[in-house]
């Protein structure tokens, strides 16, 4: 009788608990065993580990403290609970996010799906327990077990991910060690820096004092170097008009008459007046300025050179317009004039006082780069500081430069606003959408070797995110979920 019972007995996951009193009822001295195996029996859709709080053959207390119901009321196909535990084997509670399917999905991983999506017609578990009671009703409803097949592509996957973060975990011990030798490099620097400045804040002090009480000492030296580079220009000229005069005094003409002959004459003599005051006009600038002996050459030695010089030029060869000499004097003083409005200061104050910006702005950049590396959680990711990379993607060409801004193209997406989780950051304040709010990007960074952009989206208006790899997110954790990897979650393929 026992077997024959048994062998028309329901599938033992439609109301197992249920079945106890239709048991006892009918086998009679085989009730107290038939009670232990089904008090044992495994409970359709819960797992192992809270397989416990099912075993009471009496009543079940609700999880959320509300209500005792009978045991025969598990998985009745009816929401007797306000939290839908009393129902893990069916969808009859399905709304209720703490309810949830347990898939054993031996060989694989095991899975928790929602209410809803048992007996719905759809093999969400491997071992396709999750449609088992529709597959009771229909023969041809049933889901064949995969979970080998499955296991052995999980077990792919899971390998190539633990040899990715082991090299990933490698790399940012790398970084790390690096990193913490250029932190001790930066603050000794730092430290050279903040002590240099006081000297030289010093000696731009000095300078300007010095300039105060001694300032036409450059300007002099200026004015005499620029009247020098004058008078090399004058005695060119002097030579060109010299040469000039040789040849018309030297040239034919049939057609000049006496008249002409005088006025020639007459231009010779005006040349050579302008010459001799040329001529003396230099020397007294050169006495004038007492370096002339060191700096400038007297005309007169190349003279006679000059003329064999001359003697070689074609007669017919035209010696150009003739310039005017006595602008190249003035247009001299105005050019050191303007010099000295321009700068205001001598060469010597000016290059103190760069030494004193440059110092200043060193340690300025110093100091940001030493405060990044105040955060020991993010410590790796400092080996993107100065850095950008960029993604190219159909329409446009992304660029994220970290801790300073993010772009698309030539739009602004958002300036380095800080961490926002171990993993993840923020820029924000980018570039207004038109009628809509300021852009912002949110980065997640995934284990990877190198850092590398995978992908940006725009999943609301305005507001972008990118997925990134960086050795910065590679952890021990990781590795250990991947080596015993958790039951997956329904929020886990989101």
């Amino acid at each position: 009788r026992k077997t024959a019972l048994l062998s028309i007995l329901p599938h033992p996951i439609v109301g197992e608990m249920k079945m106890q009193g239709l048991i006892r009822s009918l086998l009679g001295p085989f009730c107290l065993v038939c009670s232990i195996r089904v008090a044992h029996a495994v409970l359709r859709g819960v797992a192992p580990d809270d397989q416990a709080a099912y075993s009471s053959t009496t009543s079940f207390k609700c999880k959320d403290g509300i209500g005792n119901i009978p045991a025969q009321a598990i998985n009745d196909d009816f929401c007797d609970c306000t939290d839908g535990s009393d129902e893990p084997g069916t969808g009859a509670c399905a709304g209720h996010d703490h309810t949830l399917f347990h898939c054993a999905n031996e060989g694989a991983t095991p899975k928790l799906i929602y209410a809803s999506r048992v007996d719905d017609g759809v093999c969400d578990c491997c071992d396709g327990t999750d449609e088992a009671g529709l597959s009771a009703r229909r023969r041809k409803a049933s889901c064949p077990n995969s979970c080998v097949e499955e296991g052995e592509q999980e077990a792919e996957t899971r390998e190539a991910a633990l040899w990715l973060h082991r090299e990933g975990l490698a790399k940012k011990a790398e970084l790390v060690a690096s990193i913490a030798k250029d932190q001790t490099r930066w603050n000794e620097e730092l430290k050279a820096l903040l002590a240099e400045l006081p000297g030289l804040q010093a000696a731009a002090a000095t300078a300007k004092a010095a300039e105060a009480n001694n300032g036409t000492c450059d300007d002099v030296r200026a004015e005499v170097a620029t009247l020098n580079a004058t008078v090399a220009g004058l005695r060119d000229e002097v030579h060109r008009l010299r040469a000039r005069l040789a040849t018309l005094e030297g040239k034919p003409s049939d057609m000049q008459g006496a008249d002409g002959a005088a006025g020639k004459d007459s231009v010779v003599s005006e040349y050579a007046k302008w010459m001799d005051g040329a001529d003396s006009t230099l020397g007294k600038t050169e006495a004038k300025s007492g370096h002339s002996s060191a700096v400038v050459e007297d005309p007169s030695e190349d003279e006679e050179g000059s003329s064999d010089h001359l003697e070689e030029d074609d007669e017919d060869e035209d010696p150009g317009p003739i310039r005017d000499v006595s602008s190249m004097s003035s247009r001299a003083g105005s050019s050191l004039a303007a010099t000295k409005a321009k700068n205001g200061q001598s060469s010597a104050v000016l290059e103190a006082e760069k030494k004193v910006r440059d110092n200043k702005d060193a340690t300025k950049k110093l100091q940001k780069r030493l405060n990044h590396l105040e955060d020991e959680q993010h410590l790796s990711f400092a080996s993107l500081y100065g850095k950008c990379i960029s993604k190219v993607d159909v329409e446009y060409t992304y660029k994220l430069c970290f801790f300073t801004e993010a772009k698309q193209d030539h739009v602004l997406l958002g300036r380095w606003k800080d961490w926002t989780g171990p993993k993840e950051a923020l820029f924000t304040d980018g570039q207004a959408c038109y009628s809509g709010p300021d852009r912002s990007l949110r980065v997640i960074f995934e284990c990877g070797t190198e850092a590398e952009v995978l992908d940006i989206g725009e999943p609301s208006r305005c507001s972008y995110e990118a997925h990134v790899k960086h050795p910065g997110a590679c952890t021990e954790e990781d590795i250990a979920l991947l080596e015993r990897p958790p039951v997956k979650h329904p929020k886990d393929e989101l």
